[in-house]
């Protein structure tokens, strides 16, 4: 990968609502077609007061404080589309650790219902993610479509973090668990 470049939350102290994030890209063939790989790696670990975030779940479809850390990757992954000038087909691969893992998570699920990335192609079947102690980020409701088949989310069910949003309350993951 080249062009591997971190988010500005990388570079300061981290806060109840940031999240960091580094993105890299390569061109790769696939099926006789050429594409961009792009990889988003979502900061798992050392994220200290980021922690707090896990417990602003709100009263929307997905938990407040992973749908604020989702639209900053989005933000992030789109401004590096642009400024890489990346177009055409691409496809993506994401992945997380406990906090990140739901960004990761919410992130796919948004890309998987598409129009998310400006100036590129891509379908549900482009998006590669895998999570690793996923929180519940999003309603049960939502989730239940066969798009989300390409998020693979690996869940500890001793390790209380993925309980952080509770499956009492209705919250799941998009894909499989």
């Amino acid at each position: 990968f080249g062009d591997i470049e971190a988010n500005s939350w990388f570079s300061v102290k981290p806060t109840a609502d940031s999240i960091g994030a580094i993105v890299g890209s390569k061109s790769v063939a696939s099926a006789g077609t050429n594409c961009t790989l792009i990889a988003v790696a979502i900061r798992g670990a050392g994220y200290e007061s980021e922690w707090a975030s896990n417990f602003t779940i709100g009263d929307q479809d997905d938990h407040a404080g992973f749908a604020a850390a989702r639209d900053e990757v989005l933000g992030f992954l789109n401004a590096y589309i642009a400024e890489k000038n990346i177009t055409g087909n691409v496809k993506l691969w994401l992945t997380g650790y406990s906090r990140a893992a739901a960004t990761a998570n919410l992130v796919a699920g948004e890309l998987d219902g598409g129009g998310v990335l400006s100036g590129c192609t891509y379908t549900p079947s482009d998006v590669y993610a895998y999570t690793f102690e996923t929180p519940r980020g999003t309603l049960t409701g939502i989730s239940n479509s066969e798009i989300y088949g390409n998020i693979f989310n690996i869940v500890n069910e001793s390790d209380p973090v993925p309980k952080v949003a509770p499956q009492a309350w209705d919250f799941t993951w998009y894909g499989t668990v």
